[in-house]
């Protein structure tokens, strides 16, 4: 069932990356799907994958057809679960500045985009450290099956130690998402725990129903608060989009305003300049003085008594 949910989602990505065009919905989808919700849908699904195939190689075959064909589906989940593996252990082996890069963090900050991945090593490979927890249980499962106690023991450690380093580290960048790690983690606890009492002791049925309760109670609160904070991150990633689009939106009117200034300045320029008024003098009542003319009227006189003096 797991691995056809695979197959089916891989078709459907096929199918969304030969419907997307330049643009338009199955574009966004095909943009938001490549690598990061794809990447998602396998983590998800990993654990339960990796226990199958481990379980069903662990049983081997008796033979009939149903059973070699189920052998057949193990194997194939196998290798595509080593191959996932081995892929998220190559991207992650990236220095932080690649990773930083805008066209690797789209991709794929899945992985490590809301771990503080520059100052941890832990943090920055918690998603393999975790799918390296699903292949330890799984071979549990599946070659440890005669012995339930020692399973959930070393479930058990694994997880104490995990929790510890979880609450010791800054992991998440946000405190609401390492605090929902922890809570998780705990759960998962407090289940192991549960069934620890229920291998090691023989309980009452009373005790039992109890015990079974608690554990069912207590997992359906986690996925409550889990289902809210997913409410919560939608909203906020709505907001944020909304805020994207609005500053894009600001930004292509403030480049068309220094666009129309810039073609306004690179017009040709008509100069216009504005005259200044003349007054007319009136001449009829003016002197040769207030005319700025004495001066011409004296050279004149001069002139003339020269010509008579040289007058033969």
């Amino acid at each position: 069932m797991v691995l056809g949910i695979v197959v089916i989602v891989l078709a459907l990505m096929i199918l969304i990356k030969l419907l997307a065009g330049e643009d338009g919905f199955f574009k966004k989808f095909k943009d938001g799907m490549y690598w990061n919700g794809l990447i998602r849908i396998n983590l998800l699904l990993f654990l339960p994958l990796v226990g199958y195939s481990l379980i069903q190689i662990g049983n081997g075959t008796d033979g009939s057809d149903y059973n070699n064909a189920s052998l057949a589906l193990a194997i194939i989940s196998f290798v595509y679960c080593a191959v996932f593996y081995v892929w998220m252990i190559i991207i992650l082996r990236r220095k932080n500045e690649d990773l930083k890069n805008p066209e690797t963090y789209d991709s794929y900050s899945t992985l490590f985009g809301k771990y503080d991945y520059k100052n941890s090593l832990f943090a920055k490979y918690f998603c393999v450290i975790w799918m390296t927890r699903s292949w330890f249980m799984g071979i549990l499962l599946a070659f440890v099956k005669s012995a339930p106690t020692i399973q959930i023991v070393f479930l058990l450690i694994i997880d104490l130690v995990l929790l510890v380093k979880i609450v010791i580290t800054k992991l998440h960048l946000s405190k609401v998402d390492k605090f929902f790690t922890i809570i998780q983690q705990v759960c998962i606890i407090y289940c192991e725990m549960v069934m620890l009492v229920f291998a090691t002791n023989n309980l009452t049925t009373s005790a039992q129903i109890t015990l079974g309760w608690s554990m069912i109670v207590f997992v359906m609160i986690v996925i409550c608060l889990c289902l809210i904070k997913i409410v919560f991150d939608a909203i906020k990633a709505l907001i944020n989009l909304g805020k994207k689009k609005g500053k894009q939106g600001t930004n292509d009117a403030r480049v068309h305003d220094k666009n129309k200034v810039m073609n306004s300045s690179q017009a040709p320029k008509t100069r216009t300049g504005k005259l200044n008024k003349v007054t007319p003098m009136p001449f009829d009542n003016s002197s040769a003085d207030e005319l700025g003319l004495s001066e011409y009227s004296d050279s004149k006189k001069k002139n003339s008594r020269n010509l008579v003096k040289y007058n033969f």
